[in-house]
């Protein structure tokens, strides 16, 4: 499956922008990370089977080869944005790249759609002098976890691996349930 397929399957974005949080923080962002989780449920259901194995590593690394080599990764500057599917696979294509929460939500939508149970890792690092920053809450970057199975961080060269950290925040998805209110 490549990405023009897929795109052929959810449709293409419509290119929508609304802006969140003029200012945001860590918690801003986490937020919108996982608030954008759950509005890519719909079109990830639609092209979940796609990405199906005879195992759930198996799947996580399908997932990783396709993120990692397919999905165009820049990282972005100051401006931080989350991303439908739609948007991610349209990136993707026209070559504008994605970053790490965008490759972190294809990747846990798909995994939520294929029953896979998982984490939204967000972890700071020391900067490149081995300085820990004083806000050990700002992290800067984020990548799936399958607990107890593998790590699935597409950004880096190898799957199942991941860079040492100085501080985690796992984050759980969990599905809302319809509740019927009667008077």
């Amino acid at each position: 499956m490549n990405v023009e397929q897929l795109l052929k399957i959810t449709g293409a974005s419509p290119n929508k922008r609304v802006i969140l949080n003029v200012f945001q923080d860590t918690n801003d962002i986490q937020k919108a990370v996982i608030q954008q989780h759950n509005l890519n449920r719909e079109d990830a259901a639609k092209i979940a089977k796609y990405f199906d194995a005879n195992t759930d590593y198996e799947v996580c690394q399908k997932l990783w080869q396709f993120v990692h080599y397919k999905l165009n990764y820049k990282a972005e500057a100051e401006t931080q944005k989350v991303k439908s599917m739609r948007a991610i696979l349209t990136d993707a294509l026209n070559k504008t790249g994605n970053d790490c929460k965008h490759y972190s939500g294809f990747i846990g939508a798909i995994l939520e759609q294929l029953e896979i149970p998982f984490v939204y890792r967000f972890v700071s690092y020391p900067d490149p002098e081995g300085i820990i920053p004083d806000n050990l809450m700002n992290v800067s970057h984020v990548y799936i976890v399958v607990p107890g199975l593998c790590k699935v961080d597409a950004v880096l060269p190898y799957f199942d691996s991941e860079q040492p950290y100085i501080k985690k925040i796992d984050l759980p998805v969990t599905k809302k349930k319809k509740i019927c209110l009667y008077v």
